[in-house]
């Protein structure tokens, strides 16, 4: 498949129309049919505080359009590039591609979390404003919108799903980096990659087969690594471990135990600590665990928790996330989210529904404004130029439905990536991985993460390990969006200082 994914000639397409194909429950976004000639680049001038420094930056985007295997396009890659121009590092200016996951999302949560523009906090809020804490002064950035996603399409139907597979998605985001790379005359700079979600599974695939192109650095935002952490049936005792500290967060947060004077971080460690010790240990015993024991277990998880002692008894100490969400609030007619238990809504609104429907922090999300979606078709029409009619898509869970989850040689019912992580740190020992993530975020623990990166045989002194007061989108959180960028600046400079280093004294003498 790698080798058909051809640049084509966007004159050779005429303009015949768009069409949408419907797939799944009617809850299902439709698969946009789109076989117009693709957009031509855009390239804009801007001007922009980030970090207390006045700078100038381009914003160029663009339409990579990808042959299928009897080289006729069949979908395309959308992106948008942010290149600072009033600094003449040349070659030497580091460069991120951006990405987030679903699979099915555009790149739009990262975009306007990290980019140089985002959305207020005001579910109200109708337009943009600049994000003043953008890294945009320390490295360029181009978000990527698989195909699918965003402004991206398919030239005809059924032709993404030759693309929708987790080394298919690999190789087309390959391809696109290396022409994005060579168009740009940016061959020569570092590179990095970061992924929120899935993306951190595309991320680390993506490590282990850039065979022709370097990559310094990868930043995981609300890893999804090893999905077994995610996956509760009899006998995996991992996602309840790994849940178990985000509840405790998420019951301080909401008031249902006394955090006293400690920060949510530190709610969150103190419950790890017991979460991989006795309470582990006691999940290990299973139905051999003494009565005395699971009652005194029990009994801790509650002052965690704020359930009773007698439910999590009754449930064997098991508790997944939507019983923690139904229940946690339940005296007050409220369920949390799952991406962010911060948020809430009415229970017999979201209670028994499939996710993301039971997610009053999806749902909840821009509610009596404008959508996501329609405040960047505005952000790209108007601002930057972009001549693109089809509705800028922030999420196709038809995409979503149709994924295909197989790896070559990896074992069979188990999706894992941390073998591939592990083995691309061993062939790049100046490798660095940041990972970071939300303690509100019930869908991808930062818990789940952290053993992620402690079970790949490398020095753990090459990975970063960040938690932030914040859910899945930990930039949805004031403070967590301002500490993001400072961490990104300083992973990065650290990163290539090491590189840097190590070219000077391979030898380490």
């Amino acid at each position: 498949m790698r080798n058909s994914f051809l640049l084509a000639s966007i004159c050779l397409f005429l303009l015949q129309g768009t069409a949408y194909a419907q797939s799944g429950p009617s809850w299902f976004d439709p698969t946009l049919v789109d076989d117009s000639p693709a957009a031509p680049a855009t390239r804009t001038q801007h001007v922009g505080v980030f970090n207390g420094q006045d700078i100038t930056f381009d914003v160029i985007t663009g339409e990579t359009v990808l042959l299928g295997e009897d080289e006729q396009a069949a979908t395309s890659i959308f992106s948008t590039a942010y290149i600072r121009t009033d600094v003449d590092e040349g070659a030497a200016r580091p460069i991120v591609f951006l990405f987030n996951g679903g699979p099915g999302a555009s790149s739009s949560p990262l975009h306007l979390g990290i980019g140089p523009v985002r959305r207020p906090q005001s579910d109200k809020s109708d337009s943009l404003v600049p994000n003043e804490a953008s890294p945009l002064d320390a490295v360029d950035m181009v978000f990527v919108d698989p195909a699918g996603t965003g402004y991206s399409r398919l030239f005809k139907d059924g032709a993404g799903e030759a693309f929708w597979g987790i080394e298919e998605d690999v190789d087309s985001i390959l391809f696109f980096m290396g022409e994005w790379l060579r168009d740009q005359g940016r061959e020569d700079s570092p590179v990095f990659v970061m992924g929120e979600s899935y993306g951190t599974t595309r991320a680390v695939a993506l490590l282990a087969r850039a065979t022709d192109l370097k990559i310094s650095g990868a930043l995981l935002l609300s890893s999804a690594l090893d999905f077994t952490a995610g996956t509760t049936v009899v006998g995996n005792n991992l996602p309840y471990i790994f849940l178990l500290p985000s509840m405790a967060a998420t019951a301080a947060y909401h008031e249902v135990t006394d955090r006293g004077e400690r920060s949510y971080q530190q709610v969150f460690e103190d419950a790890a600590l017991f979460a991989q010790t006795d309470y582990a240990t006691a999940l290990y015993r299973g139905s051999l665990l003494d009565n005395e024991e699971r009652q005194r277990v029990a009994g801790e998880m509650a002052r965690l928790t704020g359930l009773s002692q007698e439910y999590l008894v009754e449930h064997k100490l098991r508790i997944n996330r939507s019983e923690f969400a139904d229940i946690l609030l339940a005296d007050k007619g409220l369920r949390t989210g799952r991406l962010d238990a911060r948020v809430t809504g009415p229970i017999e609104e979201y209670k028994g529904k499939r996710p993301p429907m039971n997610d009053p922090s999806m749902s909840g999300r821009g509610g009596g404004g404008r959508s996501t979606g329609e405040l960047l078709d505005e952000y790209f029409r108007e601002k930057l130029d972009t001549k693109i009619d089809r509705p800028y898509r922030t999420l196709n869970l038809d995409l979503n439905s149709k994924w295909n989850y197989r790896q070559e040689g990896a074992p069979r019912f188990y999706l894992t990536v941390v073998p591939l992580l592990e083995q691309a740190m061993k062939d790049d020992p100046d490798l660095r991985i940041f990972i970071g993530g939300g303690v509100f975020d019930l869908g991808t623990p930062i818990m789940a993460a952290r053993y992620a990166a402690s079970q790949a045989d490398v020095p753990q002194d090459r990975f970063t390990l960040v938690a932030y007061d914040g859910g899945h989108t930990v930039f949805d959180h004031e403070e967590s969006r301002v500490r993001l960028g400072n961490d990104v600046r300083a992973f990065i400079a650290s990163t290539l200082n090491s590189r840097t280093a190590t070219e000077a004294d391979p030898a380490g003498l």
